[in-house]
């Protein structure tokens, strides 16, 4: 008497769909996480530049206060900014100026998006001096420059 044994096997491991379903998930979870991830890089050079500003904004007000001067209306940038040296251009900032009133301009390269900033200094009482920033392309600026 011949007796044949069935066995059975137990599947090991994930089926074809499984595996091309898992992979569509990551792809779609890769595509919204992308452009954010570079957005954000971007707001962090250009924050960087923002930081750079320290510099010349220093020179600026220390030159206001030697000059004793109540109004911003045409200083010339000479004047505002004597004794500052613009650093050389860097991977984020291509260049940082001052300009006629003591405006700061610090321009980006293409890795900020090309985003420009502009700080615009006004006196207040007593000397204070107060910045205004803004930004040619709102979508990269720091908070406050928007």
């Amino acid at each position: 008497m011949n007796t044949k044994t069935f066995t059975t096997s137990i599947q090991k491991g994930f089926s074809l769909i499984e595996l091309m379903i898992v992979v569509a998930i990551i792809g779609i979870l890769a595509s919204i996480s992308v452009p954010s991830y570079n957005t954000y890089v971007i707001k962090a050079r250009v924050a960087e530049m923002l930081a750079l500003a320290a510099q010349p904004k220093a020179a600026v007000v220390e030159n206001i206060a030697a000059n004793a001067l109540t109004s911003l209306s045409g200083v010339l940038a000479a004047t505002l900014g004597s004794g500052y040296t613009a650093p050389t251009a860097t991977t984020n900032v291509a260049a940082i100026t001052i300009a006629t009133a003591g405006v700061i301009n610090m321009t980006g390269t293409a890795v900020t998006g090309n985003t420009d900033l502009t700080l615009t200094p006004a006196l207040g009482t007593g000397g204070a001096v107060t910045w205004t920033c803004t930004a040619n392309a709102a979508t990269y600026a720091p908070a406050a420059c928007r």
